[in-house]
């Protein structure tokens, strides 16, 4: 965050007052901690706003997890992948389920 700010660019001054959260840092696999709607423990969460403020735990603290919504040919993907999420999804029959119904809630 200190970065895009020190830049002085006036696009990057633009596009900031339209961010209502900002996740900073680079992901390290190894500090993949399982938590929040942050990849790795090293990733800072920045309130931009105070819209999402109410959720911070969300945003850091939270077991992750997805939901699988089967769509005729596709499917779709909703929240962040837990550790082991591989295994587990592999464990599902798709065969026997339904499109449009959530197959399982993946935590």
């Amino acid at each position: 965050m200190a970065q895009l700010i020190a830049k002085s660019d006036l696009n990057i001054n633009r596009l900031l007052p339209l961010i209502d959260v900002l996740i900073d840092g680079q992901y390290i696999a190894e500090l993949n901690d399982n938590k929040g709607w942050r990849g790795s423990a090293n990733q800072v969460v920045h309130f931009l706003t105070d819209r999402h403020l109410p959720e911070a735990d969300l945003f850091r603290d939270r077991p992750r997890n997805v939901e699988i919504h089967l769509r005729h040919d596709a499917a779709l993907m909703v929240g962040i992948p837990p550790h082991n999420f591989s295994q587990d999804f592999q464990a599902v029959d798709l065969a026997t389920a339904k499109p449009g119904n959530v197959t399982r809630d993946f935590a």
